[in-house]
């Protein structure tokens, strides 16, 4: 099962780096190396809305007492998370539900609801990556150390463009686009409801 370290040695063996042994020391920067990877993997997930990395979570409703006019105060979950919430949710048991009605504060949903769910995006590991992000991350990485370990910047700006395109794909591009069309493949696709399409409610009548 490939994990943090696995990504790690890719990356160095990308640019001939000695990898560490472990990431919980500072032997051959074990520790360096794991905080590198750490912003690496957070700023990849921080991209795209990616499958593996969305969870469902019902909201806890706060006591307190809301201000400007809302019912209800919703607490987000803080854990792991790695940007905000995706969607804010009213019924999980609608397809595509998408509630709206509410303003947020930091953490904290402003609502007149009084049971909200979110899905939030939050940081998994690479076990549960698609393969194509894990060799986006690992190649982004590569990028990162060959400037930190060996002041190598041909290096470094090739892996980087190899692993997310040019500057003005904002890290979408390179390995990383196909690894959010792959992602998009293992998402259903919306149904039709034929009931609110007029064009297909015409053409089957």
């Amino acid at each position: 099962m490939i994990d943090e370290l696995e990504i790690v040695r890719a990356a160095c063996n990308r640019i001939g780096a000695d990898a560490p042994e472990d990431l919980t020391s500072e032997l051959y920067s074990g520790v360096t190396a794991l905080r590198a990877y750490t912003l690496e993997a957070r700023a990849a997930l921080a991209l795209h809305p990616w499958s593996f990395a969305q969870e469902l979570h019902q909201l806890s409703r706060l006591t307190e007492h809301p201000i400007a006019g809302y019912q209800c105060i919703h607490q987000l979950p803080v854990k792991d998370v790695i940007i905000g919430a995706d969607r804010v949710i009213n019924d999980p048991s609608i397809e595509d539900d998408h509630f709206t009605a509410y303003k947020k504060f930091g953490t904290k949903i402003y609502s007149n609801v009084e049971e909200l769910f979110a899905v939030m995006r939050v940081q998994v590991g690479p076990h549960l990556w698609n393969p194509l992000f894990a060799k986006a991350v690992s190649t982004g990485l590569a990028g990162f150390l060959a400037e930190a370990l060996a002041s190598d910047s041909k290096t470094a700006d090739r892996l980087i463009h190899e692993a997310y395109g040019d500057a003005r794909e904002e890290r979408r591009g390179g390995l990383m686009r196909a690894a959010i069309n792959a992602d998009g493949y293992t998402t259903p696709n919306r149904k039709m409801r034929m009931g609110e399409n007029l064009l297909t409610a015409a053409y089957l009548s």
